[in-house]
């Protein structure tokens, strides 16, 4: 009976051993990327629990192959894509910017009720337009700014227009009767708007003038959709003046953009999850190709846990500021949020209490390559926040 009770014991025991092993594996297994960027002729080596292994040593550059990998070099693991590729460089900059965009048509910001003459509280708009709409056109005519939009409604006289409305990619019309407020004027109770500004921080150029800034994209206050984009300059921008990050609110840069001509860096083309791009101007080019610092790319599986810095002329000069990589999430459901960073540098945190508003699209350099941009703050401890892969930006650049 005591045999037969330790044979129970021991059979249950490897049971319960080989479900947790069995977990364990799973649960290191999910957090290899389903997709990774690897140099011509070399292995990629994932920063997990335990060694994980890709070769991408009989595939050509510019071409995606799965490949098995494998853990400790033997153990067949999991399928991967890998996108073998040349060796990427840009220049790393750091410089804080101005990016200007005006959107296709105008966009819907929100709705409100309007007195009427006779004393009603009404909302013509409320549920035929909604928050994160653009207006594309008016009767029939092609809309471009706000006040074109207002001087179309005034010079309605109460009569009923047809919209255009593109909503979450789909094109509608519907019809909207303005109504005369107590003051005479006929309103469509509307809030638009149809151009966006704001500061940030450039991160990279190409020696073929392409930029990347912010790591992550522009859109209404109010609402998570990106401002879509019809034209857009990036200008050169000064800071006048730094609100401090505090536990529960978010610091910011307070900057001044410089408009016209001669502030013009270069010209906006994508607003994107993963940042803002565009192309460089020629005379600014120039500086960066004989001025500037070229960095290798390291793609996400060379990024290690640990000391790493930042470039940002927040000062009013370009400097390094150091931080920690805590963790790096492969496989992040926001693109954006694949580093978890700390600043440890006392002069940044005397001079901001860590990350604040404007910083977004500071460059984070490792081991003397750029590994990707800074992000979000983390608002109950300014001192941490996100930043992105520097290969998402440069994927989702193209």
């Amino acid at each position: 009976m005591r045999k037969f009770f330790y044979k129970v014991i021991r059979t249950v025991t490897a049971m319960y051993t080989a479900m947790v092993l069995m977990l364990c594996y799973d649960l290191i297994v999910s957090e290899v990327p389903d997709n990774i960027y690897v140099r011509e002729g070399e292995k990629a080596e994932l920063e997990l629990e335990f060694p994980f292994t890709v070769s991408s040593l009989e595939t050509a550059p510019g071409e995606a192959e799965k490949k098995l990998c494998s853990m400790f070099g033997v153990i067949p693991v999991k399928e991967v894509t890998v996108n073998v590729v040349e060796g990427q460089q840009v220049y790393v900059s750091g410089e804080i910017v101005g990016i200007y965009t005006e959107c296709t048509g105008v966009f819907v910001i929100d709705t409100c009720e309007i007195e009427s003459a006779s004393g009603e509280l009404i909302n013509p708009a409320q549920n035929v337009v909604k928050t994160g709409d653009y207006i594309l056109a008016v009767n029939g005519k092609d809309l471009t700014s706000k006040e074109e939009m207002a001087e179309i409604v005034k010079k309605s006289k109460g009569k009923t227009l047809e919209l255009v409305v593109s909503r979450n990619g789909q094109v509608k019309e519907v019809k909207v009767t303005p109504v005369k407020a107590k003051n005479g004027s006929f309103l469509l109770g509307i809030w638009i708007k149809d151009d966006l500004a704001g500061i940030g921080t450039l991160t990279y150029v190409t020696p073929t003038g392409e930029y990347g800034t912010l790591g992550h994209g522009m859109g209404n206050g109010e609402n998570a959709q990106l401002f879509e984009v019809d034209d857009g300059v990036l200008f050169t921008s000064k800071v006048i003046g730094i609100q401090k990050g505090q536990v529960g609110k978010a610091g910011e840069l307070k900057g001044v953009i410089r408009y016209g001509t001669t502030s013009k860096m270069g010209e906006v083309y994508k607003n994107t999850d993963a940042g803002i791009f565009g192309k460089f101007d020629s005379d600014d080019l120039y500086d960066y190709l004989h001025n500037g610092e070229l960095y290798d790319v390291a793609y996400k599986q060379e990024i290690q846990v640990g000391p790493a810095q930042i470039v940002s002329e927040i000062s009013g000069k370009r400097e390094y500021y150091d931080i920690k990589i805590t963790y790096v999430d492969y496989l992040a459901i926001n693109s954006n949020k694949g580093l978890y960073i700390e600043v440890t540098d006392p002069d940044l945190l005397e001079l901001t209490g860590g990350i604040v508003q404007g910083m977004s699209g500071s460059p984070i350099i490792q081991n003397g390559k750029i590994i990707g941009a800074v992000t979000h703050v983390l608002i109950n401890d300014p001192k941490c926040g996100y930043g992105i892969f520097i290969e998402k930006m440069l994927e989702v650049s193209k």
